[in-house]
């Protein structure tokens, strides 16, 4: 992985910080952060420190990706180094040249820029952020670092054509959801559309590669693109599972596992604090490993 840098070296709370989280057990600082959400006052003054050190911008993995200096939570991690590392290292991995690839909740471009940089100019990205502030950074890192190769799409994946209502999270803008999350989330509307009708316009690729991370309506984005699975025999899908966030878009965490496996993907789970994908063998089980509350897992799900 490729260091982290950035035009913010010179504040002192920054490098205190990013010094603590190199030293922390990967996956901790996520914790920390979740468990401060909890209390409104260490929430603020946690918020107000991280905010100081973000900068404009960072260069990292090879890519210049402009940050949103509100947004604590993906930018802070990125800003601090703190973010997914591992998980980054295997979606790298997953990547070749030419490869064919689909980020679903894009958010600000970090997964699409690494995944446009590994399949080059044979390759392609496409792209789906519908929330607007996230979509203009999406759109300014990708011409930042000059690609050529990533469509962008403003529309939120689903399994019906229309708008659905969509809810702003104040302290993580990662967690903007068709689900109210908390008490203080602003309502927008956005227009919707499957996977498979925007990938029909696009000529139909065969995905190799898929992210999403679109808090808990996964099982409602995969009912929108049975064409594409069917048609693309050797794909890898990096996802979240968010037991309590696909609930409350009226869906279970399990159900959707099951229906993964029924489209002949094999599962394994991302363990962070370890470093080592593990194979998931108990559906059931594993799902009631997640804790309750607004936890969540990693997964990888591969055809074989």
């Amino acid at each position: 992985m490729i260091a982290n840098s950035d035009s913010n070296s010179h504040n002192p709370i920054h490098r205190a910080l990013k010094k603590l989280i190199q030293v922390l057990p990967s996956g901790a600082p996520r914790k920390i952060y979740h468990t401060a959400l909890k209390v409104p006052i260490a929430r603020d003054v946690l918020g107000n420190i991280v905010r100081s050190t973000i900068p404009e911008k960072v260069a990292t993995n090879g890519i210049t990706l402009y940050l949103d200096r509100e947004d604590i939570a993906v930018s802070g991690s990125l800003a601090l180094a703190g973010f997914e590392s591992y998980e980054t290292d295997l979606f790298k991995q997953a990547l070749k040249p030419g490869m064919k690839v689909l980020d679903v909740g894009a958010h600000i471009g970090y997964y699409s820029l690494l995944a446009a940089k590994a399949v080059g100019p044979t390759g392609r990205v496409i792209s789906f952020e519908p929330e607007p502030r996230n979509n203009a950074l999406l759109t300014k890192n990708v011409a930042a670092n000059n690609f050529k190769n990533v469509m962008i799409v403003d529309v939120a994946a689903s399994d019906t054509v229309g708008t659905h209502d969509f809810y702003l999270e104040k302290y993580n803008k990662g967690h903007h959801s068709f689900g109210k999350g908390s008490p203080t989330a602003e309502k927008i509307t956005v227009t919707t559309d499957s996977i498979d009708n925007v990938l029909k316009r696009a000529g139909d690729p065969v995905i190799d590669v898929m992210k999403i991370d679109i808090e808990g309506a996964e099982p409602i984005a995969f009912r929108g693109m049975q064409d594409t699975i069917a048609r693309s025999p050797n794909l890898t899908i990096f996802a979240e599972i968010y037991p309590s966030a696909i609930t409350r878009l009226g869906g279970n965490a399990l159900t959707f596992l099951e229906q993964l496996t029924s489209y002949g993907f094999k599962l394994w789970v991302i363990n962070e604090e370890k470093q080592i994908v593990e194979p998931i063998r108990n559906l059931a089980a594993f799902t009631a490993s997640i804790p309750g509350g607004e936890n969540f897992k990693n997964i990888i799900a591969a055809k074989e």
